[in-house]
């Protein structure tokens, strides 16, 4: 990232526009270089979401509350595309309340995600990678940045992964579940809603 993407002119330019860069060198001795000749454009072809264990970068409010997450080496085009998207979360998130920003943040991952799904078209690792991401900014959106664990935090798991398909299951599988549950806690039926989860617990346990 700091060897091509982050050398492009027009990256550079939209993040000295949009944001407050800082960088936070997690290992001792490393340092960005300038490359010339066929080794820079070797580096240029480096697929998306390459080396998500080594560099991420965390998009955040101003408040240090994370919008998303890019982790691995992006192509400038497709790098520029995630911080549009963060972006967008940042605007649709000052427009709600306290309460509901943590909902409408996790919307707009739910949304990107899905669109993901349909139309990617930039590589099977990059697609893994921030799919991966949105769903862990699903699960804990506007999370504090101080509380990222460093840079593996949201790196892909090579071990155990499941397929793309069983993912999409259990996804459908936590949205079923919401819309029957969430309806009634909004409106106060906490025990016809337990009620609920009982019977979906004693199926499971069939």
């Amino acid at each position: 990232m700091g060897r091509v993407t982050f050398q492009d002119a027009e990256v550079a330019a939209r993040v000295n526009r949009d944001f407050s860069a800082t960088w936070k060198n997690c290992r001792p001795g490393y340092r960005v270089e300038h490359l010339e000749g066929e080794r820079f454009e070797q580096i240029k072809k480096i697929p998306n979401g390459q080396a998500n264990e080594n560099v991420a970068t965390l998009l955040c409010t101003a408040d240090g509350e994370l919008l998303h997450v890019v982790a691995g080496h992006w192509k400038p085009q497709d790098f520029i595309a995630e911080l549009d998207f963060a972006l967008a979360v940042a605007a649709v998130a000052a427009q709600v309340d306290a309460d509901g920003r943590r909902k409408t943040v996790a919307e707009k991952h739910r949304e990107r995600l899905a669109s993901i799904e349909r139309t990617w078209d930039a590589g099977l690792l990059g697609r893994k990678v921030i799919e991966h991401a949105h769903r862990r900014m699903m699960e804990q959106p506007l999370r504090a940045v101080s509380d990222v664990k460093g840079v593996t935090d949201y790196a892909v798991d090579k071990q155990g992964d499941v397929p793309d398909s069983f993912r999409q299951k259990l996804e459908m599988l936590h949205q079923s579940i919401v819309a029957k549950i969430e309806p009634l806690v909004r409106a106060g039926k906490i025990e016809e809603a337990e009620r609920v989860v009982d019977r979906l617990l004693e199926r499971i346990k069939d």
